[in-house]
């Protein structure tokens, strides 16, 4: 009688976890789908706009995809109109590098999706002149 008790409690414990993963698990690709683009993109959009670019570039097993970040230092704050969503890198020899991902904050664009230093950087001007062209 014990026995089946144990069972029992194991088995419903089981299925609970399971339910409640499941329930409260959502992929990138389901976040992406739910975004407006028609009413301008917010911090967490931007953020899920970020992990969707990352997840579909060679670079997606070298970078912390759970972990996006907007920036707010100077040299985003200079170029208001994008979200500049950063990722770390996995990689303890690679440390100094994030996987950046610059989203226009009226339409969603992706302008730039690229491995970089964050520390060589000037100010992010390239950025923009190198999707002009």
């Amino acid at each position: 009688m014990k026995r089946r008790y144990n069972i029992y409690c194991l088995t419903s414990l089981f299925l609970l976890v399971l339910l409640c993963g499941c329930a409260s698990w959502h992929s990138p690709n389901q976040e992406y789908a739910r975004i407006n683009f028609s009413d301008g993109i917010s911090i967490n959009e931007a953020i899920v706009i970020g992990k969707e670019e990352l997840s579909a570039c060679e670079y997606r097993h070298e970078y912390r995809s759970q972990r996006g970040n907007v920036m707010t230092n100077r040299l985003a704050r200079a170029h208001p109109d994008y979200w500049f969503v950063s990722f770390e890198s996995k990689r303890l020899d690679r440390h100094f590098w994030s996987y950046l991902v610059v989203v226009n904050k009226q339409t969603g664009q992706v302008v730039f999706s690229d491995p970089h230093v964050p520390l060589d950087m000037i100010n992010y001007d390239w950025i923009f002149d190198r999707a002009q062209q």
